[in-house]
């Protein structure tokens, strides 16, 4: 495990979520706006509990209440809310959704894939992920932070489903990346048996 100063951590994290240029309301129209409809088709209910990893300041929750309407349980993972090193973290509890909105670009290559490999063990529903779309844009040259690329084939050889959408006004520039929990997926496998 890597040893750290973690109050420079949190301050590199807090430094980065005030230089930001988007605002709330065009996360919402966009990226939150996605997420939140591919929870829905996932089955989301009032209740369910979503872990958001890579939270910022929680604006995802926010629009889950505010603009959708929900009312269920909520938890934000992320350096700047309690100091959390997303390079090392670990899920240590299901939940029925995990979410992860532009993230795994920020972090070192095997912690992404490590992410993308266990957020669906840990799901009781699904997993959501969005990130640059690597065959459409230089995900390393769109923002100093971006660190590792996550293409489509990375999430597809662990069974995410992957489409593209334009957010930032190049065609297909996110790429969304669903995944059926696997208590899900064991469900109907026990089912067709």
């Amino acid at each position: 495990m890597m040893t750290h100063d973690p109050h420079a951590h949190v301050g590199k994290w807090t430094e980065y979520m005030h230089s930001r240029r988007g605002d709330f309301d065009f996360r919402s129209r966009t990226r939150y706006g996605a997420v939140a409809a591919a929870l829905i088709d996932m089955g989301l209910k009032d209740g369910d509990l979503i872990v958001d990893v890579g939270a910022g300041t929680c604006q995802f929750d926010h629009h889950m209440r505010t603009v959708e309407g929900w009312s269920g349980r909520y938890l934000g993972i992320d350096a700047v809310l309690d100091g959390t090193d997303l390079n090392e973290w670990n899920p240590k509890w299901f939940a029925d959704f995990f979410v992860c909105i532009e993230v795994v670009e920020h972090l070192l290559p095997y912690a992404s894939e490590r992410l993308i490999r266990t957020l669906p063990y840990w799901a009781q529903k699904g997993v959501v992920m969005t990130t640059p779309n690597a065959a459409a844009v230089d995900v390393l040259a769109c923002d100093p932070t971006h660190i590792s690329v996550a293409p489509a084939s990375l999430f597809e050889q662990h069974d995410y489903a992957t489409w593209a959408r334009e957010f930032f006004g190049t065609p297909a520039d996110t790429l969304i990346a669903t995944s059926r929990g696997r208590h899900v997926m064991a469900a109907k496998a026990g089912s067709q048996g």
